[in-house]
């Protein structure tokens, strides 16, 4: 049995769905790297890292931070290397619908953070971005869930579940193309008051005065054959 049989057979017996889809993750990640290619996780899966939340119906998202996404590199990669089905971006693995992007398109992609997975590094788009999309969608009508999502992103960063650089988020929000920067303000006191409630370690200092550059991990290559 070749390595990347056993990953698939350990992930075809991981019963969660969204650690499938984040281990997952790992694996095409780490064998596109192997060919020139750097990968960003981004959407739904990414925010459920950050949110420490289960979602068993996750879509796997993956940008290209570095190299080129090629339709060729990915058939050769997905169907015959893993098995998937599908063509092109639009796949489906181990019962885990996978679309690729060309481009990342992240404004503040200094700011990915590294995690570590069963089978090599993956790199998550920016919370950052992540809170400032959602508290654009949350100023309009239909945007319940997602002030609910950017309400959860701020109180894990206030009680330093993970480093929130407050000073590019402020930045991002007031950029013309975000446009919420009250919003940021008024969502994150209203953040803070519910940590406070709910007994967590809120921050000490309020809006940090720094930016905090993310840890940076030496990514150790996973040899797969």
């Amino acid at each position: 049995m070749t390595q990347i049989e056993k990953a698939l057979f350990i992930l075809t017996h991981t019963e969660c769905r969204a650690d499938r889809a984040f281990h997952l993750a790992g694996l095409i990640s780490t064998l596109l790297r192997l060919r020139g290619v750097s990968l960003v996780v981004v959407g739904d899966v990414a925010y459920s890292a950050y949110a420490s939340r289960a979602n068993e119906r996750p879509e796997l998202e993956l940008a290209a931070l570095a190299g080129k996404l090629t339709p060729r590199l990915l058939q050769e990669v997905m169907e015959l290397e893993l098995g998937a089905k599908g063509a092109d971006h639009r796949w489906r693995l181990l019962d885990i619908p996978v679309r690729f992007h060309r481009a990342s398109g992240l404004a503040l992609q200094h700011l990915c953070r590294d995690r570590k997975t069963d089978f090599g590094y993956v790199k998550l788009c920016p919370v950052e971005e992540l809170t400032a999309e959602r508290l654009v969608a949350a100023v309009f009508p239909s945007g319940q869930e997602a002030r609910g999502e950017a309400l959860k992103l701020l109180t894990r960063g206030l009680i330093d579940a993970f480093d929130m650089d407050w000073i590019a988020l402020r930045e991002l929000c007031h950029q013309p193309g975000y446009g919420v920067g009250e919003e940021l303000t008024e969502m994150r006191m209203r953040a803070k008051r519910e940590a406070d409630a709910r007994g967590l370690i809120p921050d000490q200092i309020g809006d940090r005065s720094g930016a905090i550059s993310p840890r940076i991990i030496e990514e150790a290559e996973v040899p797969f054959s």
